[in-house]
Parts: C-alpha cells; sequence; structure tokens
C-alpha cells in the first residue's frame, strides 16, 4: 500500500495598492478566498491486476466579501464559509499490460459548499459560493478505459 499525505498553507498578502486602482473589497478578497490550509491523504492499494485508490481531502474554511456590491468596509462585510472534507474513490482493474478499466467518483458523498450568503447573488440564482474551492456540482461518477499503444 502507497501512502500519500500533503499539507500546504496558504497566506496572501497585497503589500500594495496603487490609489484608485481596487477596492478594499477585492484586495481582502484576493488575500482570503482560498482556504487558510489544505490537505490531501491518497491511499493506494494494487494487489495483481486489481487496484483501488482513497482519497481525502480537506479544504479549512475560507472568507469572501460581497465584491463590487460589498460596502467597501471588509471584514465587516465579509461571509465566512465552513471548511469540508471530500472523499474521491476509484477501483480499477489490469486486464493486459495494454488495457486497463477504472471505475470511480469525486466527492463521492456529493458534499457541497455552504448556500450563497450574499442576497443579490442569490437573487440572481446563485446557490453555492461561486468561490468555491472545490467547486458546486457536487458527486463526479466515471468510468475509464485505458489502453496504451
Amino acid at each position: 500500500m502507497n501512502t500519500d499525505f500533503r499539507v500546504n498553507y496558504n497566506h496572501q498578502k497585497i503589500a500594495d495598492v496603487q490609489p484608485n486602482s481596487v477596492g478594499p473589497d477585492f484586495v481582502y478578497d484576493l488575500e482570503n478566498q482560498v482556504p487558510r490550509s489544505r490537505a490531501t491523504l491518497t491511499f493506494d492499494y494494487t494487489r495483481g491486476p486489481v487496484g483501488v485508490t482513497a482519497r481525502f481531502n480537506y479544504y479549512s474554511a475560507w472568507r469572501t466579501t460581497d465584491g463590487l456590491f460589498g460596502s467597501g468596509n471588509p471584514p465587516l462585510d465579509a461571509y465566512t464559509y465552513s471548511a469540508r472534507t471530500l472523499l474521491d474513490l476509484e477501483a480499477r482493474y489490469q486486464f493486459t499490460d495494454v488495457v486497463s478499466v477504472a471505475v470511480g467518483g469525486t466527492n463521492v458523498f456529493n458534499s457541497f459548499p455552504d448556500k450563497e450568503q450574499n442576497g443579490i447573488l442569490r437573487f440572481l440564482g446563485v446557490n453555492y459560493a461561486v468561490t468555491s474551492p472545490f467547486g458546486f456540482n457536487g458527486a463526479f461518477w466515471y468510468a475509464r478505459l485505458t489502453a496504451k499503444f
């Protein structure tokens, strides 16, 4: 079994902003829309022609403002979105040295980010935060046939 653990810590800081170029909400969003920490833990097991992979993806909480529609007073008009852990799974079978098949899914528990908190975006039909680091489409299932030539 192969195990892989990766962690990264993000800290964005805008050091200098030219006068009248962008507002304080925009700067705040650039510095805070990315989760502060991200981690991935992967287990990959292969025995003979059979293999399975399980991957846990962790995203810490993150913050965003109303952007162009904001008060221009971050972090007072900022929203906090919850941390999430997602699970990806894959099973595969190697038929020959050339042909293999795999089935799997990403975000198999169909997790979604918190509901959009910006009233204007909700009015426009946005259900989930568009800046979510892991998307807002839920689970994705696939089948893959691989042929090496």
